[in-house]
């Protein structure tokens, strides 16, 4: 998680003057939803796989009926989450690999792609 967090903050640095924005821009946006979509997989899993360990461990396994209901209701509500989360990260992997394939692969292509008039 720290990875993850240290790779956001990294990618949230403005980009340098002389960088060619349409090109940069979209490698960077790939990059910075790919952390926040790792982070939030991380914590919605903490969520719910780790924190009931957590609090087994701690003895407040005994708690009242109504937390008990309370924390069945907040796992229901967050369990798909994760199943969301897991598929955004490896959809975003699979983007940025593309991506960076076809940056790649037709870099003298580039006229054809995006003519400078569109720049």
């Amino acid at each position: 998680m720290v990875g993850t967090v240290l790779a956001l903050c990294c990618r949230l640095l403005p980009c340098p003057k002389n960088a060619v924005l349409p090109v940069e821009s979209v490698p960077r946006f790939l990059l910075r939803s790919l952390a926040v979509a790792d982070n939030a997989f991380l914590l919605v899993w903490f969520a719910n796989f780790s924190l009931w360990d957590l609090v087994v461990y701690l003895g407040l396994e005994r708690m009242s009926a109504g937390a008990r209901v309370a924390w069945m209701y907040a796992r229901l509500a967050v369990y798909p989450l994760g199943f969301i989360c897991q598929t955004a990260t490896i959809w975003l992997t699979v983007l940025v690999a593309a991506s960076r394939c076809l940056a790649v692969t037709l870099t003298n292509h580039k006229e054809f792609i995006a003519p400078k008039s569109q720049l």
